[in-house]
């Protein structure tokens, strides 16, 4: 009964000190899912991305001339690893990336809608007084 009882206070005080290094380092919600992203390719616990790390986690559909060229984009102190900072910022420089090109997308789409969409009449002489 003993060491039960030595067990949950030590998951206790264990869950507590979590909660006060959350609360002492202001951590975002966002902030934890990138640790949680970034701890996923941090095979070794290190602190830092390898160029391995990330060739094991995506196996065999790894392609190693792009995963170089990733690193050298995104390792901004060339120092061959991927620190939790350069994570962060590669994923959000890609999210923004993502965004423009999904707000790009929508826009063509609306002009191709537009043309479509023109009634044929109207298209003709456009065309005529071209």
């Amino acid at each position: 009964m003993r060491v039960l009882v030595f067990l949950f206070a030590l998951l206790f005080v264990s869950a507590r000190a979590e909660e006060a290094v959350a609360v002492e380092t202001k951590e975002s919600p966002e902030d934890a899912e990138f640790r949680t992203e970034f701890a996923e390719y941090d095979l070794n616990a290190d602190g830092f991305i390898m160029m391995e790390e990330i060739m094991q986690v995506v196996g065999e559909e790894a392609d190693k001339k792009e995963i170089t060229e990733f690193m050298e984009q995104v390792d901004a102190n060339k120092d061959g690893k991927l620190s939790f900072e350069e994570y962060v910022k590669a994923v959000k420089e890609w999210e923004v990336e993502q965004a423009a090109q999904g707000e790009q997308n929508e826009l063509n789409q609306e002009g191709d809608d537009e043309e479509i969409q023109m009634p044929t009449e109207e298209a003709e002489e456009i065309q005529q007084t071209a």
